[in-house]
């Protein structure tokens, strides 16, 4: 027989499009986990279909991955009821300012920031040309955006901020909800609820100088430019002096995305960690990116 509730509840089922910024592959940084992880949940109440640059390299259960480029963005957000996405998506897609889809934009990342710090090297005039596009984009982000996702209350201040210099907190949006609640909200980063679990051993015993005893610091990602790892390196300089115990495993060395460039201050590090005598004896760097689904391994053995 058939289930008519089932098919009705079916038929009202929307489609929501994840337009990512970064690769999703079996290696991923933080905007890549933060869609995968979007994908996941959002797949128990809606059909998704996460838009990535890249070639994938897996075939999820739960959603439909999708390579995107210039020739199929308009066939794919013709499939969805909502586009989801963050960074400078209407730069590389400007059609997408033509749409009459909702689109909500996730401002975990407040790119503009890190752009201040990322491109200090530069003359002040060419400085201000790199900042003057990420800002440009960034209005426009916030102009053709109609709901907004940050990870933190702090963040969300920050954002309130911009969103009212830029008119889009006004009378209309204050009347419908003096929360603000419903024009832009907190998503935090989170956690995985599943429980981790070891399946093999990576690090101890198994890298050379990494002991069965010892005690391992796990740095769980890039090096990038506006982060502090010399300070680290200084402090392992110091308990290497007294312990021999003490380990620091640096995850991500190689970004996923080739498009990512390689930043100064990762050089730093390892210059500093050679110079002191550190580098494969107590501070370790993992020349590629663990993939997502190994971080536990490295997480449980930290």
């Amino acid at each position: 027989a058939f289930d008519v509730y089932d098919i009705f509840q079916k038929s009202k089922r929307k489609t929501i499009l994840l337009l990512s910024n970064d690769i999703v592959a079996k290696k991923l940084a933080g905007p890549g986990i933060r869609c995968i992880n979007f994908a996941q949940i959002l797949s128990e109440y809606f059909n998704i279909i996460i838009a990535i640059p890249n070639d994938p390299d897996f075939t999820p259960e739960r959603y439909e991955l999708v390579k995107v480029n210039s020739g199929n963005i308009r066939e794919l957000v013709d499939r969805a009821d909502i586009i989801m996405t963050q960074g400078t998506q209407f730069i590389r897609y400007p059609s997408l300012k033509e749409t009459d889809k909702p689109i909500i934009m996730d401002l975990y990342d407040p790119f503009n920031i890190a752009t201040l710090v990322e491109y200090s090297h530069l003359s002040i005039r060419e400085w201000e040309k790199v900042y003057k596009q990420v800002h440009n984009d960034l209005k426009e982000q916030l102009y053709y955006g109609d709901f907004f996702m940050c990870a933190s209350e702090r963040q969300r201040d920050y954002w309130l901020g911009l969103l009212t210099a830029l008119y889009r907190v006004n009378p209309i949006v204050f009347k419908n909800d003096i929360s603000l609640r419903r024009l832009i909200d907190v998503v935090p980063y989170g956690i995985s609820s599943k429980k981790p679990f070891h399946s093999k051993n990576v690090l101890k015993g198994i890298i050379p100088n990494i002991k069965e005893e010892d005690k391992v610091i796990i740095w769980g990602g890039g090096i990038y430019n506006w982060y502090d790892p010399l300070t680290l390196v200084y402090a392992i300089n110091k308990i290497s002096k007294k312990r021999d115990d003490i380990k620091l495993f640096i995850m991500g060395v190689k970004h996923p995305n080739p498009d990512v460039k390689e930043l100064s201050l990762l050089n730093e590090t390892f210059r500093l960690s050679e110079s002191l005598e550190l580098k494969d004896k107590f501070i370790f760097f993992y020349t590629d990116w663990v993939e997502y689904e190994e971080r536990q391994n490295y997480l449980l053995e930290s």
